[in-house]
């Protein structure tokens, strides 16, 4: 979807139409921090937790990865947004963390791929995946940043996640479980040149150190492992 401003109004282009008016109005949600910044106005989203709710029975069909959003609607107009917990913290959608343009993490965090399930399958070169944004989705699905079509990888299996200057790996309940240097795991910040597993798709974790004089890291060459 974009919009053209003239002295007439707003006219609106998306994939059904066209449509003109005097004024367009922006509806409040996660979507306007992309909307925003594209026409430059700088916004950030905060959100503020109302209320906290426990399943009365099994937990499981509320994890993390089988449901990420849930909506209670309790009256005409009236519902409530849900986001499940994750070890002992709410697990905030992408759309609510701040965007990172281009290189804009620290040594240039990226990630080497080989195995089935890497772009072009195992026949192919190494693969090297940018991390570019905040939160970063792994696995077998059509929605995932970076999709590994690997049968041993779950739909959802794991995330990347930029916190205090690290990239943390969370496993997402995945079936066949994340690993680390061989070991499993459910959440470990990464070094530069960790082995990540993901069925049969390894992922070699790559961050420049500071000790290069124009303080961008260490260069490294693509080599295969």
């Amino acid at each position: 979807m974009r919009w053209e401003a003239s002295g007439r109004g707003v006219t609106v282009t998306t994939p059904r139409g066209r449509y003109s008016a005097g004024k367009l109005l922006l509806a409040a949600g996660p979507w306007m921090l992309d909307t925003l910044t594209q026409i430059g106005v700088p916004v950030t989203a905060e959100r503020i937790v109302m209320h906290w709710f426990a399943p009365s029975g099994d937990a499981a069909p509320f994890d993390a990865a089988r449901c990420p959003l849930a909506l209670w609607e309790f009256g005409p107009n009236a519902a409530f947004a849900s986001f499940p917990i994750e070890g002992g913290e709410i697990r905030m959608p992408a759309s609510d963390l701040p965007r990172a343009q281009g290189r804009g993490f620290p040594g240039h965090p990226r990630l080497l791929v080989s195995g089935p399930g890497a772009p072009g399958g195992q026949g192919s070169d190494q693969h090297t995946y940018e991390l570019q944004t905040p939160v970063t989705l792994l696995g077998r699905g059509t929605d995932c940043d970076l999709r590994l079509v690997d049968p041993g990888v779950s739909r959802h299996h794991a995330e990347l996640r930029a916190e205090n200057g690290q990239v943390v790996l969370v496993d997402l309940s995945s079936t066949n479980g994340t690993f680390v240097n061989g070991q499993p795991v459910r959440r470990v910040a990464l070094t530069d040149g960790t082995h990540v597993s993901l069925g049969r798709t390894t992922l070699i974790f790559r961050q420049d150190g500071p000790d290069r004089d124009d303080g961008q890291g260490t260069a490294y060459s693509r080599t295969s492992y």
